[in-house]
C-alpha cells in the first residue's frame, strides 16, 4: 500500500486515548474525510486502544500501544497493536455475528461495556485480529469512497 503512513505510539494509559483521537482527527481533516466517518473511525480506534489497556495489559500503565494509519487513493487502514495478553479469536468471530440491538423499553439490553468489537465490525468495512510472535494486531479497513459519502 503506497500513500500516507503514520505510526503513533502511546503508553497504555486511558488519558492518552484523547491524544490518539486528536491525531486521527487531524489526519482525517488532511484527507478530507467526512466528520461522521471520522467520528466512527475515532470510536473504533478508541475502543480498540481501551481494549489493549484493559484486557491485553490489565491496566498496566507502562506498556506500549501502537496505532498505524495507512491510506492511499482507495482505502484507509488502521492497525492497533500491543504485546500484552492475546485476545481469544472467538471473541472477534462472535462480534461479527452480534447485532447492536438495544430495546429502549428494556434497560438490561443496554450493556455498560463489551460493545467495542461489535462497533468495530459494524462500522468498518473489514476487521481482522492476528497474533504472532507476541504482537497482537487489530487491522480495520474502510473504503476511501465511503469515507466521503456523507459529505454529499
Amino acid at each position: 500500500m503506497t500513500g500516507k503512513k503514520i505510526t503513533l505510539c502511546i503508553a497504555s494509559r486511558a488519558e492518552y486515548v484523547v491524544a490518539i483521537r486528536a491525531a486521527l482527527r487531524g489526519l482525517g481533516a488532511e484527507e478530507n474525510i467526512a466528520p461522521r466517518t471520522m467520528s466512527q473511525i475515532e470510536l473504533c480506534v478508541s475502543e480498540a486502544v481501551n481494549n489493549c489497556i484493559k484486557h491485553a495489559y490489565g491496566n498496566d500503565p507502562d506498556q506500549e500501544i501502537r496505532v498505524e494509519w495507512k491510506s492511499n487513493a482507495q482505502t484507509i487502514e488502521l492497525a492497533i497493536s500491543d504485546t500484552g495478553r492475546p485476545m481469544d479469536p472467538a471473541l472477534m468471530e462472535q462480534a461479527r455475528h452480534t447485532a447492536l440491538q438495544i430495546d429502549p423499553d428494556d434497560p438490561a439490553s443496554l450493556k455498560t461495556n463489551g460493545w467495542g468489537l461489535s462497533f468495530i465490525n459494524q462500522l468498518m468495512d473489514n476487521a481482522e485480529y492476528r497474533t504472532a510472535g507476541g504482537d497482537n494486531r487489530l487491522l480495520i479497513k474502510l473504503a476511501k469512497e465511503r469515507s466521503h459519502e456523507d459529505r454529499q
